[in-house]
């Protein structure tokens, strides 16, 4: 081909001044026997700590299988872990360090949840035994979990949130707002929404006071009557059409005419006691509550509206500002239909509380991402919903602790699992050691009052 090529063989050495100096054959300096292993440590310390009284708890109902439950709760909690991940999510993790080795592979998780599921007895004496039935400020509420599944029978099609229909079940859920801790749970058919299951709730769970607050959503004479029926105490907020309001105190321009006011969350709530005698007699009272705030709020709401009204929209503008004459008295204003003995200010606070037990569902649906299921039968759905109750448990442990330690406004229990994932356990043949602590984990570990040597030493 009258073209050069150039052949390369082994490198033999080089030139110096001296003259010409051979190549010294490398040694690899690999060693067959040495393996390293890495694993999250941080994470699974902390929560093994933050849940001691759910491990207690899981020891005495699940002598059998406490392991594996909380493992597989606390995987939902760390990394939202499906059911096909489990396995792999745990053998990366250093929870069988603390609790103990758990098969999660998916067939024995499976095998898991419907044994779990089959047995509502031994949840409720798991429930039980986590928190004493007694009498405190409960909340009880209702939500729908979405269920893609063809063969549970307790799936009903509803209209969701986003106006369109889906197969689903409801969980009702009683959130204690002194322990500030979801207390206990209930899976209903996606059928009942009746209030009747309400009181079947509070007799299975033991509790002796609890009160239901429902929105305004819920508030109807049949549901009232069914409330008394049943003979539950309830806090209605009442829609501001309705016969139950009576604006005559607000009219009047005179905060003479209240009953007085109290301070809450640095607002200045003013009240007044509209009980008819009509209502006395059927043990219901109805208080009217004003927070200027609030009606500075909604009264800008409402203008703002009519004035981002196109111009040629004139009809529409006009209709705005009717409504906003309409209803001027009533903003800034919320009446409540209660059949407790309770004062206005506790009632207001029972109220307010509310936002309580939606964030819990906010939580649930949301962050631990158990707001759909695809569990093939009834018993695996229940047991499904019970690990996710305790991952819900877990997070409002967290929750607890940030509160105690002024910390909530900068992190949340998914901040502090972020933060202490970062400190791994690494295995040498050499032997195991601990990854450097970060900075930031060592001050949030000693805000948060854990003990000085949470990931130091290993706990089996």
């Amino acid at each position: 081909t009258k073209k050069v090529h150039r052949i390369t063989d082994k490198y033999l050495g080089k030139i110096t001044e001296t003259g010409f100096v051979p190549a010294q054959k490398r040694v690899q300096m690999i060693s067959e026997h040495l393996t390293v292993t890495v694993k999250e440590f941080g994470a699974s310390a902390m929560i093994t700590h933050v849940g001691q009284n759910v491990i207690s708890c899981l020891k005495d109902a699940y002598p059998n299988d406490w392991k594996a439950i909380f493992s597989f709760a606390a995987l939902r909690f760390i990394c939202n872990s499906p059911l096909k991940n489990l396995a792999y999510q745990f053998k990366h993790s250093c929870l069988a360090e603390f609790v103990g080795d758990a098969d999660l592979e998916p067939k024995k998780a499976s095998e898991l949840l419907a044994r779990i599921g089959s047995d509502r007895e031994r949840m409720v004496r798991f429930m039980k035994s986590l928190y004493v039935p007694s009498s405190e400020n409960l909340v009880i509420d209702i939500t729908a979990i979405l269920s893609s599944s063809e063969n549970i029978n307790w799936l009903s099609l509803s209209r969701t949130p986003e106006d369109s229909f889906h197969p689903l079940v409801n969980l009702l859920l009683i959130f204690s707002n002194n322990r500030m801790r979801p207390t206990y749970f209930r899976l209903l058919p996606g059928v009942i929404k009746d209030v009747s299951s309400v009181r079947e709730t509070i007799n299975e769970s033991g509790i002796k006071n609890a009160v239901f607050i429902g929105d305004k959503a819920f508030f109807s004479e049949d549901n009232i009557e069914k409330l008394e029926h049943e003979k539950l105490q309830y806090i209605l907020p009442v829609k501001r059409n309705s016969a139950y309001v009576n604006y005559d105190t607000i009219k009047k321009s005179d905060r003479k005419s209240f009953d007085g006011y109290f301070i809450h969350e640095k607002r200045h709530v003013w009240y007044k006691d509209t009980t008819s005698n009509a209502l006395k007699a059927k043990n219901r009272h109805t208080f009217l509550f004003f927070d200027e705030r609030l009606r500075t709020e909604e009264e800008m709401s409402l203008l703002n509206r009519a004035e981002s009204t196109p111009h040629a929209k004139v009809e529409e503008k006009k209709q705005l500002l009717s409504k906003f004459y309409e209803s001027q008295y009533a903003l800034g204003t919320i009446t409540i239909l209660t059949n407790t003995n309770e004062p206005a200010r506790k009632v207001y606070s029972f109220l307010k509380s509310r936002v309580n037990i939606e964030l819990s569902f906010d939580t649930f649906k949301n962050i631990l991402e158990a707001d759909r299921t695809y569990m093939r039968t009834t018993e695996h759905l229940h047991g499904w919903m019970f690990i996710n109750y305790l991952s819900l448990l877990l997070y409002y442990e967290l929750y607890g602790l940030l509160v105690e330690g002024d910390l909530l406004n900068h992190y949340s229990p998914k901040d502090i699992v972020l933060h202490f994932s970062r400190v791994y356990h690494i295995n040498l043949s050499s032997g195991k050691v601990i990854s450097e602590i970060p900075k930031r984990v060592t001050e949030l570990g000693k805000k948060l009052k854990f003990p000085e040597n949470l990931l130091l030493n290993q706990r089996s």
